[in-house]
């Protein structure tokens, strides 16, 4: 893999002679062998390096995944992602990091964000080939999931520390993130999403905050904390930022409220050519 620094601590490599999308006979895959739990991946990710960033643009955009499979299947399907699918998305063109989560309290449990140049990258030509024509292996995965998945395509509205560029995944160990999904008829102006962002800056723990608007449903918001871990403190902090007047004047006509935790798994991809 070009244009991409990444290590992967423990994970298992796929069993010599047997690649990622190995078909038998009969044209199904084969499992690989000694897949990677959850516990371990997010040991792996402990054990990883730093990624090297190269000066670029901030990215704008971002494609946001959840996934749910069954308790059984999770050890392929986190393979099949650390090892096949997170490094053929992050090397498309227009895509920048891939980092992964997981909640054993929200549904669905897997959450994969992607940084992206800009919300155009969803329709390219690479993206939509790699949805349309999936590799063997990714095809038994998605069979696992089946229509427990959902996508979003969002554009950033602002964030903050100004400037950051994406996930570190040198500080990416033992991270949170809180997603905070709203429906706000009345929209939000830029200055409003800048002034939550602006907020954050003293939140304790928080190491970057970020706000989306979804692409194809433009009443509907993504609020993205960034947490060094999760801690009591941290859901202080986070109660705190809420309760402000500000926030409560911006949310008196919020909808569907929706906030969940997730936890750090696997090992970040970060392109080096943005």
């Amino acid at each position: 893999m070009t244009n991409m620094t990444t290590t992967h601590g423990s994970v298992p490599a796929a069993p010599t002679g047997e690649t990622n999308a190995t078909a038998t006979a009969a044209g199904t895959v084969a499992r690989p062998a000694a897949a990677p739990t959850a516990a371990a991946l997010t040991a792996a990710s402990a054990a990883s390096g730093s990624a090297t960033r190269t000066a670029g643009a901030v990215p704008s955009g971002m494609i946001a995944v959840w996934l749910h499979v069954a308790p059984e299947r999770e050890e392929e399907f986190n393979a099949w992602y650390e090892r096949e699918h997170i490094p053929q998305i992050v090397d498309l063109d227009g895509f920048v990091s891939g980092t992964r989560y997981f909640s054993d309290e929200a549904f669905p449990k897997f959450l994969a964000l992607y940084e992206t140049v800009d919300e155009s990258v969803e329709a390219s030509p690479g993206f939509q080939h790699v949805t349309t024509h999936p590799s063997p292996w990714s095809g038994r995965i998605w069979s696992f999931f089946g229509k427990d998945r959902i996508r979003l395509n969002l554009r950033q509205l602002a964030l903050a520390p100004a400037g950051t560029r994406h996930a570190d995944p040198a500080h990416h160990t033992g991270s949170s993130v809180v997603v905070r999904h709203t429906r706000r008829p009345l929209g939000l102006t830029l200055d409003q999403a800048q002034q939550e962002a602006t907020a954050t800056r003293e939140m304790t723990g928080c190491r970057r905050y970020r706000i989306y608007q979804e692409t194809h449903d433009e009443a509907r918001y993504v609020e993205i904390l960034e947490f060094t871990s999760a801690t009591p403190s941290n859901e202080d902090a986070l109660a705190e930022w809420l309760s402000r007047p500000e926030r409560q004047t911006l949310d008196a006509q919020v909808q569907d409220v929706q906030q969940n935790v997730y936890h750090a798994i696997g090992t970040p991809y970060v392109r080096t050519d943005r």
